[in-house]
């Protein structure tokens, strides 16, 4: 059985919050999942360049589809 690729998933440099990286914003190494975030630059000690994926990017995937579902985003 041959699983989909998995998407690449980041998370924001500002709230944490892992997306698919064709839906961030990014600026130099960091991540982020929207305008005002960007504008505020990452938090203190921020590792949000570091990219996920495999099974862990699927796990995170079907969670920020979840996510997106229940506040009908």
């Amino acid at each position: 059985v041959q699983q989909p690729d998995a998407k690449t998933m980041v998370r924001c440099a500002q709230c944490h919050v892992h997306i698919p990286n064709d839906r961030a914003l990014q600026k130099g190494q960091h991540w982020y999942c929207c305008n005002q975030h960007l504008a505020q630059g990452p938090k203190a000690r921020d590792n949000s360049h570091v990219a996920v994926s495999g099974r862990q990017g699927q796990r995170i995937l079907r969670l920020y589809h979840l996510y997106r579902l229940l506040i009908g985003f």
